[in-house]
């Protein structure tokens, strides 16, 4: 069965059985969630298009590029084009006033921090999500979504990796490690004490956090002043 890649996704596809008035138009992003069994289930699955998302602007950059290669090679006309997006041909290109371009400078201005802020708060949550998928293959549990759409799980056995869990931990830092236990409870009360004790354990320090604290350093950093001092 012969097959085509996407110019869009890169993804191959059947000739025989595309069919693009099939697809539905919008762009949404999906989450998986496991079992606990070696299986995976659709966690969620939410609409991002007009949204502003990182991926929906690159989408929509490599679509313009995909329309305009097709107009190149002929495959697509302009006037089909125009057709399309009801453009008229002999439609007016004046400029707005300058109090209008004004206008919208101050508004994208005004909003651009509320953008950025959706935008962070959206990188975390995926890097949540990320953490979550990453817990749920050290141990059985079930995952659900809060009134605000926010991925949730409750962990029914830890299936003895309590270990592996508290070096899980261990190399976050204290700011993303409290956010996502916030995202996870159990019913268990020896599984509720060990999420106690994942969220009061330090973090694990790296190489260069150790070498700053060595006698190495120490001894470094008081020669470095004694030479200083004879310097001067």
């Amino acid at each position: 069965m012969s097959q085509f890649a996407c110019p869009v996704c890169g993804k191959n596809s059947s000739i025989k059985l595309y069919d693009p008035d099939e697809l539905e138009q919008d762009l949404k992003v999906v989450t998986y969630g496991s079992t606990g069994r070696g299986g995976i289930y659709v966690a969620d699955k939410t609409s991002i298009l007009g949204q502003g998302d990182p991926i929906e602007q690159a989408i929509a950059g490599r679509t313009l590029k995909v329309i305009k290669m097709f107009l190149e090679t002929g495959s697509l006309k302009k006037e089909q084009l125009r057709k399309e997006l009801g453009i008229s041909e002999k439609a007016n290109a004046q400029e707005p006033p300058n109090e209008t371009r004004t206008m919208n400078f101050v508004l994208n201005v005004e909003d651009r921090f509320e953008l950025e802020q959706y935008r962070k708060q959206r990188a975390e949550e995926k890097e949540i999500t990320k953490s979550l998928l990453e817990i749920s293959k050290l141990c059985s549990c079930e995952f659900h979504l809060t009134d605000e759409l926010n991925l949730t799980m409750q962990i029914i056995d830890t299936i003895k990796h309590d270990l592996e869990l508290i070096e899980y931990f261990e190399a976050m830092g204290k700011s993303k490690r409290d956010n996502v236990l916030r995202r996870i409870n159990s019913k268990d009360p020896e599984i509720q004490s060990l999420l106690e004790v994942l969220a009061s354990i330090p973090k694990r320090k790296d190489f260069m956090e150790h070498l700053i604290e060595s006698d190495f350093m120490r001894e470094y950093k008081v020669k470095s002043k004694h030479i200083k001092h004879h310097e001067s």
